[in-house]
C-alpha cells in the first residue's frame, strides 16, 4: 500500500561510512524554493513568523554582526 502518489528519490552514498545528504538538502531547498515561488508575500511572512520562534526560544546565539 502506497502513502503517497509520488516519491522523491535521492542518492545517499558518501565516500566514507557515513551517508552524504548533500543530495537530500539538495532536494529540500529546491522544494523550498519552489513552493515560496507559488505565494511569495505568504512564504516571507511564514519565515518571519519562524524567526520570531526560534528567537522566542533562545535557539540561537544572537547576531553580532555590525551593519
Amino acid at each position: 500500500m502506497w502513502l503517497a502518489d509520488h516519491a522523491l528519490i535521492v542518492p545517499a552514498e558518501g565516500v566514507s561510512q557515513l551517508p552524504s545528504m548533500t543530495a537530500a538538502m539538495s532536494l529540500s531547498y529546491g522544494l523550498a524554493a519552489a513552493l515560496s515561488a507559488v505565494d511569495p508575500t505568504k512564504s516571507r511572512s511564514a519565515i518571519s513568523h519562524v524567526d520570531e520562534l526560534w528567537q522566542d526560544m533562545d535557539i540561537f546565539a544572537p547576531d553580532t554582526a555590525e551593519g
